[in-house]
């Protein structure tokens, strides 16, 4: 028998990814994503969401969107029981900025015939759409009220453009917490996040999404409005939307802890070890 003397070499670390049971993905419109689509989105690319959150809760069919859904699932799969939310928009009436959560929004479509590449490609949750009304320039808003969402804070990434058109758009977004209510108010508010659209394709905060932060106390209901401001596209679109818990983000010193462990345990080292050949 000989002893024989081997150097191992550790030539990558393990990535530290992990399912967020606090994140809900809504894709809004008729197509489903599928494989690389799953995760590719805004919070993925801002690494607030992982490769295990690739859930989406798909809505919206050619025949509009109206009423409450409940039946929701977290990014991870899991249930999420009792979380609702309900569509609204404002009444066909040009510069109403009241949502009113009995109309439910008007229109669901594929879209994409003119931006299709890059955060857009094939079936990405950001190429279709649900809207509220007809007519580029018309001035109709839409909106979205959440309900049993544990008290905390989340980050809420919204995708809202017409990707049958690949003219410069802005939208602006509008969020509110407080009892529920079959209305929503939000002329008088100002805007929470507004981003531009003007031949980008990449996910880029304040160019194909926005992100609006709000603090849920015990009880209360979350309100969103989106508001097109682009002359040449008025009308509100809603894409996606991304509702993440930021306690449920890893901090990077909880990453720093979960590598260092992973040495401790020789999973990521350089080490000799010897081992008997016959």
């Amino acid at each position: 028998m000989k002893i024989i003397k081997t150097t191992l070499l550790a030539s990558s670390i393990l990535a530290f990814n992990v399912g967020h049971a606090a994140i809900i993905m809504i894709d809004f419109g008729p197509t489903s994503p599928t494989g690389d689509s799953l995760t590719n989105s805004p919070a993925h690319a801002a690494s607030a969401a992982g490769v295990l959150d690739n859930t989406w809760n798909v809505l919206g069919t050619s025949g509009g969107s109206t009423g409450t859904v409940s039946s929701l699932q977290y990014s991870d799969g899991s249930s999420a029981t009792g979380v609702s939310f309900t569509y609204g928009s404002t009444p066909l009436v040009s510069g109403s900025k009241v949502v009113d959560y009995t109309l439910g929004v008007s229109g669901s479509s594929a879209l994409g015939a003119a931006v299709t590449t890059d955060a857009f490609v094939g079936d990405s949750v950001g190429k279709d759409a649900i809207f509220n009304g007809s007519g580029s320039t018309n001035d109709f808003s839409m909106g979205l009220r959440f309900d049993g969402l544990t008290a905390g804070t989340y980050d809420l990434y919204v995708v809202s453009q017409n990707t049958s058109t690949a003219g410069a758009q802005s939208y602006d977004i509008f969020t509110s917490v407080g009892a529920s209510s079959n209305s929503y108010d939000f002329g008088s508010e100002t805007a929470s996040a507004s981003f531009t659209i003007d031949g980008v394709t990449t996910w880029v905060e304040g160019n194909t999404y926005g992100v609006s932060r709000v603090t849920v106390g015990s009880g209360q209901s979350v309100f969103l409005g989106v508001d097109g401001t682009q002359a040449s596209q008025n009308r509100a679109f809603l894409n996606a939307l991304q509702i993440v818990s930021v306690a449920a983000v890893p901090e990077p010193s909880v990453i720093s802890a979960f590598v260092g462990l992973l040495a401790t345990f020789g999973v990521i080292s350089f080490r000799k070890f010897k081992y008997r050949a016959n």
